[in-house]
């Protein structure tokens, strides 16, 4: 399906927690957002037959579904008046992905390397409004994109979304003046966190000691700045995030990372493979 719709790589397939698919599916177009889900229902479905011991469609026959299927419902969301008897139909738009998915791909924002001689830390942070439990992902990287560091941490109790992200920063911050030397470039895609650590008026809220941390780690560091990116391009430590929160889990690895983080960065440095 991958060759004609615009998939998630395999490598980007990470088991975060309970919140995989909504992690998946986030920052998606809505198309893609339909691709992955029809993959998905038609692997449980195919599943279900074996289970009940029937013959599972083939791998062809699946795909000629999936393309005529999904292009007919879009075609007919999308352009209500087209004629679809007398195939007076425009190219729909999971047809027009298929076609113009390298294009896709190629205005599809991604991690960038930091300039030379500066070093880059992503932070994001992971919240369970249910447990009130939270993750911090951390990690940093060269100007070749080698991981420096790479860390997650389990926050037993956490007030909001928010908090979580100012944690994440500012343990990030503290192991980024530690294990590097180097000018850092802060990226964060909570824009209210951006926002509050740039901001020069006073805070009085439940976050004021770790707004107040992070500017003192950053002005005593040397060349600390703080940038909002999107979440597409903070996805390694988004990953380490969940994997802080969902398994309880604080660690700290140097020039390397859990599970498939190592791999993972590499995919945001070379985004074809």
């Amino acid at each position: 399906m991958s060759e004609v719709w615009s998939l998630p790589e395999v490598s980007l397939l990470v088991n975060t927690g309970k919140e995989w698919v909504l992690n998946l599916l986030h920052g998606k177009t809505e198309m893609d957002r339909v691709g992955i889900l029809m993959l998905l229902w038609r692997i449980w479905h195919v599943r279900n037959e074996l289970v009940h011991s029937k013959s599972a469609a083939s791998v062809e026959a699946s795909r000629r579904f999936f393309c005529s299927y999904v292009e007919s419902i879009a075609t007919i969301k999308y352009y209500p008046q087209a004629d679809c008897i007398k195939g007076k139909v425009p190219a729909g738009p999971m047809q027009a992905q298929s076609t113009k998915k390298e294009a896709h791909l190629e205005h599809v924002k991604r991690w960038t390397l930091p300039p030379e001689s500066w070093v880059k830390l992503n932070v994001d942070g992971s919240f369970d409004a249910d447990s009130r439990a939270g993750g911090a992902g951390m990690v940093l990287r060269d100007d070749g994109g080698a991981i420096i560091f790479s860390a997650c941490r389990h926050l037993m109790t956490c007030s909001s979304p928010l908090e979580a992200e100012l944690a994440a920063c500012m343990e990030g911050c503290a192991l980024a003046r530690q294990w590097s030397t180097l000018p850092c470039i802060i990226e964060m895609d909570c824009l209210e966190g951006v926002s509050r650590i740039k901001s020069e008026t006073g805070d009085r809220s439940d976050v004021t000691f770790l707004l107040k941390e992070i500017k003192r780690l950053m002005h005593d560091g040397v060349g600390f700045k703080v940038e909002h990116i999107r979440r597409e391009q903070n996805f390694v430590s988004h990953a380490l995030a969940a994997i802080g929160r969902s398994e309880a889990r604080t660690a700290v690895w140097l020039n390397s990372g859990p599970q498939d983080i190592p791999k993972l960065c590499i995919e945001d440095c070379n985004p074809g493979i």
